[in-house]
């Protein structure tokens, strides 16, 4: 049997309501760069080609969420070689992290079916396979006018003032520890698992 005598902040405790508070307040100030942190390393070899790939399909959504407003990848390999084995660039992790947590927290929302079928873990993202699967998910996310609508609705509720953010920006305002496909309540396993 648990023993429940521990007062929060032991070991093992569940943390105080304060400690939440405060931990999600650090959280809600934190960037993308800062959740984020570093792409997972690649479990193979990729194609140069399918990072570009996943990075045009990373465009066409965020072109498509802020009416042609919003910015672009900034994608440039640092080898001249058609493939690679290093984790994916900042550059490129971050926007991927971003929308995935995006998703991830509007696939909860009342209404927010329409996004669920797009939610993934962009921590398996880490070789050609699971990156092509993405970059899929994504490209079709960009073509589904439902979907679109509803983050730019849910995007403009969240921020009245009008000035367009990136779902990788919407994402920032209520990080949590579980991956986004944990958040919506599935349960993939990677490829070759």
């Amino acid at each position: 049997m648990p023993d429940n005598s521990m007062m929060p902040g032991e070991a093992g405790a569940p943390p105080s309501p304060a400690s939440v508070a405060s931990k999600e307040g650090e959280l809600a100030n934190a960037t993308v760069s800062q959740v984020a942190g570093e792409a997972p390393p690649m479990k193979t070899i990729v194609q140069v080609a399918d990072v570009q790939e996943l990075v045009n399909a990373l465009d066409s959504v965020m072109d498509r969420v802020t009416d042609g407003a919003g910015g672009h990848v900034p994608y440039k390999p640092e080898s001249r070689s058609k493939s690679v084995k290093v984790p994916l660039p900042r550059e490129v992790w971050e926007p991927l992290f971003g929308i995935a947590g995006a998703i991830g927290v509007m696939a909860k929302m009342p209404g927010g079916e329409v996004v669920a079928p797009y939610v993934f873990d962009p921590m398996t993202a880490a070789d050609g396979t699971a990156m092509a699967d993405a970059t899929g998910m994504l490209n079709r996310l960009s073509m589904d006018d439902k979907a679109i609508k509803f983050i730019q609705t849910t995007i403009t509720k969240a921020n009245p003032t009008g000035e367009k953010e990136t779902p990788a920006q919407e994402a920032v305002e209520k990080p949590t520890d579980q991956s986004p496909a944990e958040e919506a309540g599935e349960t993939h396993m990677p490829a070759g698992a």
